[in-house]
């Protein structure tokens, strides 16, 4: 007779006689789910075939039961490996990881960006800042504008004349440090520097201050940059 599964739809040959008048309990070779089984109703009787017949001194068990004892051998081999499961998290759980490092993320950002607020409320918290990374940098909420240079003979000698704007676009007060000039070739190579300070020292929320500088005999080439500096 075949046995089918009722769990994961295995089928499984077996011998009708194994399970006794009143059935059994079978377990399944492929996911160890186990249930009672019963014999089928009485059918035809089945005809002897010649040559059939069991020799003697040989196990006179039918063919089926063998078969029988080498499902139940590899389900006891199945159970003595290890199984290895993969667990999911489910979908809700992937979720809330998700929003919790958006959140977190936003909330850094906020703190990024509210640096000036926060410190200017709580000076204290500088330090805090200052640890984590997130200190200012020299010249944060400063912005340098209309940068002009031009070259010119005064009483004989070549000048380069700087001029500029630096402009405050943070929300609170703010120093306006001293500025760096220099001169830097094609190549990168820094060919001539200087430093001067601004008109004024600090500035309002929105308050601009002008600049101007000048070097003598500068290098005949080399491109102009303006760096904020200690």
């Amino acid at each position: 007779m075949i046995l089918d599964c009722p769990s994961c739809g295995a089928k499984f040959k077996v011998d009708a006689a194994l399970l006794g008048d009143a059935g059994r309990s079978v377990r399944c070779g492929n996911c160890g789910h186990s249930w009672h089984e019963t014999p089928p109703g009485p059918g035809p009787a089945e005809e002897d075939q010649p040559g059939t017949a069991a020799a003697p001194g040989n196990d006179s068990r039918p063919a089926r039961a063998d078969t029988l004892d080498k499902l139940d051998e590899q389900r006891r081999r199945r159970q003595r490996q290890p199984v290895v499961t993969s667990e999911r998290k489910p979908p809700s759980q992937v979720l809330g990881w998700v929003l919790l490092s958006l959140f977190l993320v936003a909330l850094v950002g906020g703190l990024v960006v509210a640096r000036d607020k926060i410190v200017a409320l709580a000076p204290g918290t500088a330090a805090y800042y200052e640890r984590l990374g997130l200190q200012e940098m020299i010249g944060d909420g400063l912005d340098l504008r209309d940068v002009t240079s031009i070259r010119r003979s005064v009483n004989g000698e070549s000048k380069l004349i700087v001029r500029g704007v630096v402009a405050n676009v943070s929300d609170r007060v703010r120093p306006v440090p001293r500025l760096r000039a220099s001169l830097i070739d094609a190549g990168g190579a820094e060919l001539a520097n200087w430093t001067f300070a601004a008109d004024s020292s600090e500035l309002p929320p929105g308050g601009i201050t002008t600049f101007e500088t000048a070097t003598t005999d500068p290098p005949g080439q080399g491109n102009l940059s303006l760096v904020f500096v200690e």
